[in-house]
């Protein structure tokens, strides 16, 4: 088997090939045809089919002892494979105990993944478990045994002209099998299979390979090009806890994610799979993410991120080595920023992250995408921009009502999904405390509104863990303020009454927000409401136990937040740099 070799090529798109070039290549021609399905191959058509030799045997690099043939072609229907297995001469053997198998798909498409069986007798099935839709048949002439096969093209998922196939052949009587691409013993694995291409290898060269050949190519001089690199976007660190942190990146080949890390300064790494469930690997994601826990607070860890190939047991990483820090139990002092409304304008955020350098994290507070329609909503729409400050620093992300809405809005989860697979949580950082709280859509989306009790009651044990109860500060994070006096604040309100509210309530700092895309800050147990941008002016609005202020939408400006021992203090700073207001609520020491 030929070493796989893995090259670092690009940040936030990275590149390897995982893959060793040469891979057998063969271009099937559409021929015009009539065979009949009997095992013969004694049509004329067979004559002008591709042609494939050179087998190796099944779990070795050798040379199949005896002279295995193979002819491919199409018409516009079906896919034609024929097969010559010379026999011993004078030997009497079992052609019933001839055996085929097809394999074939794409490595970025694992649900079209084909397999199709036929003996040397009567059975054939696929793995659809049919045999009534493609016909094989046999033939034993004495000292050659052939087989003649149709199988739909429509079986088939082509990409780029192509597919990924190999063929395994167990001649009668042999306990070897023959196999035309090898595969070393992993015969499942789509990743070390030949290619079966319906165009021409210069076409193919330009889109399954992503090469410009100067000249005309042959067969040979196509199977000599790399294959195109695997691509990673990421990784960014999110969902900070004590003693955790999980790590995202999206792979462009189905895989299982992995992850190594160690205390800088040491030698000894550890392993972390991800995408993992009750022990099974998924071999089919690309969103990947995986979680590090049992990490020890305050000092810095190297990490790499890769990839564990389908049908492979060693995860292969990339060479970059990237550093995260948790801060130390009892830190006294963190910065951190909040963003929120950017509804997919990321050239509004890119304008915002000049004046995140120097947070320990940040925070999404929602309304991040406009419409979570598809993929590219999330990560061009605002991730990418982050992804710098986020290889080495963490997100920390809450759903806004526009997180709700359009056709993939689980897509959240898939990028930003948290250990317990919450939309809530609270996270112990140094001496600070967040809430994160999930308000739901504004009503549009009724749907939203059914985790709001198992919430409260999560919100209910929550407050009462150490993690809670010995943390100096304490902040809520959450996308809808409880400000105006109308459904959706009553539903916030419903979620926070009689913990943060009322005669035992849990002391709150502060609530930092977004939704009404105006900067603005509520003093504690005030019912008027200073609105700072987009103009300045007074509001009527519900009354808090705590102060609470709303960062603007759209890029115009974010929240920095200073934790030191003695105090706490919310800056909001439009995008120029320049400071809005500012609000500190000082802490005496005990």
């Amino acid at each position: 088997m030929m070493k796989r070799t893995v090259l670092f090529l690009l940040f936030c798109a990275a590149s390897f090939h995982l893959f060793a070039a040469p891979r057998k290549a063969v271009y099937v021609p559409e021929i015009s045809g009539i065979v009949k399905i009997d095992g013969k191959m004694d049509e004329s058509v067979w004559l002008r089919a591709a042609l494939i030799e050179n087998f190796y045997q099944f779990k070795t690099a050798k040379a199949f002892p005896g002279k295995i043939s193979a002819r491919l072609w199409r018409d516009s229907e079906n896919l034609y494979i024929g097969i010559r297995v010379p026999c011993p001469q004078g030997v009497k053997v079992k052609p019933w105990s001839a055996k085929v198998e097809l394999l074939a798909g794409n490595i970025d498409e694992p649900e079209f993944y084909n397999q199709y069986i036929w003996m040397g007798g009567r059975v054939r099935y696929d793995g659809a478990g049919s045999s009534d839709n493609w016909k094989s048949a046999n033939r034993f002439s004495g000292d050659v045994w052939t087989s003649e096969t149709a199988i739909p093209l429509s079986h088939f998922s082509f990409r780029d002209g192509g597919m990924l196939f190999n063929l395994c052949i167990t001649p009668p009587d042999s306990k070897i099998s023959a196999v035309w691409e090898n595969c070393g013993n992993k015969l499942y694995n789509l990743a070390n299979y030949g290619e079966l291409l319906l165009i021409d290898y210069d076409t193919a060269a330009r889109l399954r390979k992503k090469a410009a050949p100067a000249e005309k190519l042959s067969g040979e001089k196509y199977q000599t090009l790399a294959d195109r690199p695997i691509s990673i976007f990421g990784p960014w660190l999110h969902a900070p806890e004590k003693s955790g942190i999980s790590i995202g990146f999206i792979s462009s080949v189905p895989a299982t994610a992995a992850a190594r890390y160690r205390i800088k300064g040491t030698s000894q790494w550890q392993t972390q799979a991800g995408d993992i469930l009750w022990g099974a690997k998924s071999l089919v994601k690309k969103n990947h993410q995986l979680h590090l826990s049992n990490l020890k607070n305050g000092v810095t860890y190297e990490y790499q991120i890769g990839i564990i190939p389908a049908g492979e047991n060693a995860v292969e990483f990339f060479p970059e080595i990237r550093e995260f820090t948790l801060p130390s139990a009892a830190q006294e002092n963190l910065t951190f920023a909040v963003v929120s409304d950017i509804h997919n304008f990321r050239q509004r955020l890119n304008k915002l992250m000049p004046l995140v350098n120097g947070c320990d994290f940040l925070v999404n507070l929602g309304d991040m995408v406009n419409i979570a329609n598809a993929p590219g909503f999330f990560l061009n729409g605002y991730l990418a921009g982050e992804l710098e400050f986020a290889a080495s620093r963490p997100l920390v992300n809450l759903r806004g009502n526009h997180e709700f809405r359009g056709l993939m809005p689980e897509l959240f989860f898939e990028y930003f999904r948290r250990p317990d697979n919450k939309p809530y949580f609270l996270s112990r950082l140094g001496n600070l405390c967040i809430i994160g709280l999930d308000a739901g859509e504004d009503g549009r989306e009724p749907i939203s509104m059914t985790i709001l009790n198992g919430e409260r009651q999560w919100l209910k044990s929550a407050v009462r863990t150490p993690e809670f109860q010995t943390a100096k500060h304490r902040i809520i994070l959450i996308h809808i303020p409880p400000m105006q006096n109308n459904s959706t604040t009553q539903r916030v309100t419903s979620l926070i009454d009689g913990i943060f509210t009322g005669d035992n309530a849990e002391k709150i700092d502060i609530l930092l927000a977004g939704h009404t895309h105006k900067a603005s800050f509520t003093p504690a147990n005030s019912s008027e409401c200073t609105v700072y941008e987009p103009k300045m002016q007074k509001l009527q609005v519900v009354k808090m136990p705590f102060p609470v202020i709303c960062n603007s939408g759209m890029g115009e400006t974010l929240l920095k937040v200073e934790v030191k021992g003695d105090s706490l203090e919310v800056i909001c700073l439009r995008k120029d740099g320049s400071e809005l207001f500012r609000h500190r609520i000082h802490k005496p020491q005990k």
